[in-house]
């Protein structure tokens, strides 16, 4: 079964002492869910060296097989190939909004960028207009 899932994070964070790593939850305290995936690199990974996927906390992993990742103020989508949507629990895709303080943001932003260092599939893209919507937060005001 492909699963796209779409969710708040309401938990978000990153790393950069001993790997490189970017993390999104809805809910950190709910360790049986799947609304949350971290994504690592390893510090002075050559360029197109594989993103390691986990669904945490450490449930399902994957190396590499990322199709697209998209970046924008709000949100951060990601599409999986096959072979890592079946080592992913059935997961091709995951649409993850946020509400991050511009600092907090730009944060990610970098540390994203280099992760994703030598790959194509990673790209930014402009803010869509708010849509509302499915639970959804449209996107805040910006400064």
């Amino acid at each position: 079964m492909n699963k796209k899932l779409r969710f708040f994070a309401a938990d978000i964070g990153f790393e950069t002492d001993e790997v490189l790593c970017v993390g999104f939850c809805k809910d950190q305290s709910n360790p049986k869910s799947n609304e949350g995936i971290m994504l690592m690199r390893g510090l002075g990974a050559e360029d197109g060296d594989d993103v390691y996927i986990e669904i945490p906390p450490e449930r399902f992993t994957s190396c590499g097989g990322i199709k697209k990742a998209i970046l924008s103020r709000s949100r951060f989508q990601i599409e999986f190939d096959r072979d890592t949507m079946n080592d992913l629990d059935g997961i091709v895709s995951m649409d993850i909004s946020f509400d991050l303080e511009d600092e907090d943001f730009e944060a990610i932003r970098e540390v994203l960028g280099e992760i994703f260092e030598g790959h194509d599939s990673f790209s930014e893209q402009d803010e869509p207009p708010a849509r509302g919507g499915a639970g959804m937060p449209g996107p805040g005001p910006r400064h």
